[in-house]
């Protein structure tokens, strides 16, 4: 299920999507359900992206189409086992990153201007050199607060609405930030997803959080990799956006997954933005060479 993104709800995507496929076609299977019926036309072919994907690595499953067609209490149950699975990977990879992330995220530095240019200093590591792990001090609540007061103000400004900061945008951890910034915006594509803790973060989960801090094409030690286990030998738009969300969301001081609100951020959507970017030739190529070495 990383392929198809952390947001979709798998448990309808699979019910839907293989209805479609046991159909005679997509307009067939909507006139026969009415809640297909009312989905959108891409969300109708994400469905089936995704059933083709399940048909594929399943061998038998094709030859269940009828009875699952036939029996809605079937198809139910069997959505919602893979729905739970989907689930669980999804936890695994977000308290993997929960688990390592506080070993690669830099210490920084910041002058205070209103203090004679005084030095702060934050680190996600707490005074006994552990990970802060209350989710109430994270993101827009964190420490950061404390450091200047012009950084203050830029917090409430965000609190306040006056400064938005959603799905459209890219977070900094996405960006190599040892290239130089370009304040306009058309340069906004310049060491996007080229970020260190983005390709941290991806090794951690497709390769392995051992093989995370060492050299390009170095693996870790222990059991294979999910890459290795599935046949993945190439970095995918979908794989690295699925990693740019799990990031987002551990950063954020959002409580738990469940909680999040597509209105402040629509997490579909940003997973959809990143994977379109990629559809821009000149930019992909670069970027997926960096991701393959």
């Amino acid at each position: 299920m990383h392929f198809h993104g952390p947001y979709l709800t798998t448990s309808q995507a699979v019910a839907m999507g293989l209805t479609i496929c046991a159909s005679s076609s997509p307009e067939e299977a909507c006139r026969r359900s009415a809640v297909l019926g009312q989905c959108s036309a891409p969300l109708r072919e994400r469905y089936i992206k995704l059933a083709k994907w399940l048909l594929e690595r399943v061998p038998f499953l094709r030859d269940m189409l009828p009875l699952l067609e036939g029996d809605q209490r079937a198809l139910g149950l069997f959505s919602t086992f893979i729905d739970h699975h989907a689930r669980q990977g999804r936890s695994a990879d977000i308290s993997t990153l929960k688990d390592h992330m506080s070993k690669w995220i830099p210490v920084v530095k910041i002058q205070d201007p209103e203090n004679d240019g005084e030095t702060r200093t934050y680190s996600p590591l707490t005074a006994e050199g552990t990970l802060d792990t209350k989710r109430a001090n994270w993101g827009w609540n964190s420490a950061w607060q404390s450091l200047t007061f012009s950084l203050h103000r830029f917090l409430e400004a965000i609190h306040a609405g006056d400064i938005n900061m959603n799905h459209a945008g890219f977070a900094n951890f996405l960006y190599d930030n040892s290239k130089p910034i370009r304040e306009d915006p058309k340069y906004f594509r310049d060491g996007l997803f080229e970020g260190t803790s983005l390709i941290t973060g991806y090794r951690c989960i497709w390769t392995s959080p051992d093989s995370s801090t060492k050299g390009p094409g170095v693996r870790g030690t222990g059991r294979a990799s999910i890459s290795r286990m599935n046949g993945i030998n190439q970095a995918t738009p979908e794989n690295i956006a699925y990693v740019a969300c799990l990031m987002r969301h551990v950063l954020s001081s959002e409580s738990s997954w469940i909680h999040q609100d597509p209105e402040v951020f629509d997490g579909a959507r940003f997973f959809d933005n990143i994977v379109m970017l990629f559809k821009f030739k000149k930019f992909a190529e670069p970027v997926l060479h960096l991701f393959n070495k």
